[in-house]
């Protein structure tokens, strides 16, 4: 499932090379369409008030809606499923947490400053 956005263009059908804001302008009906009968087609909650913000009186037909809802209840539970991993650890989580070396020099650790710099504090003179 691909989510659409607003600036997202359409690489299919009859709106081909469209975004999906023009198409809900002209074309508001295959938005809904697209929605019930393409599977991979998905329109998060967030786009569609976008799109509303856009053009007040767009509107998915009642079962586009049923469609768009269930879509986006698998959507979030993708993103759920994906953090359930918790034996995860950042392997940058201890990266420089030290100041002993150069004494936080121009707010750079000792880590940073000996991997980027090559344990030279001043050539962080110009780095914003």
């Amino acid at each position: 499932m691909k989510a659409y956005t607003i600036h997202t263009l359409f690489h299919f059908g009859k709106h081909i090379n469209k975004n999906v804001l023009t198409v809900s302008k002209t074309a508001p009906s295959y938005i809904s369409w697209c929605m019930i009968n393409l599977e991979h087609f998905f329109i998060s909650g967030d786009t569609l008030t976008e799109i509303i913000n856009e053009d007040p009186g767009f509107r998915l037909s009642a079962e586009a809606k049923l469609v768009q809802k269930r879509k986006q209840l698998e959507w979030e539970s993708q993103f759920e499923e994906s953090f359930e991993n918790t034996d995860y650890h950042d392997p940058f989580e201890d990266y420089g947490r030290s100041g002993e070396e150069y004494g936080w020099y121009n707010g750079f650790s000792d880590d940073v400053i000996n991997d980027a710099f090559d344990g030279d504090p001043e050539a962080t003179w110009n780095v914003d």
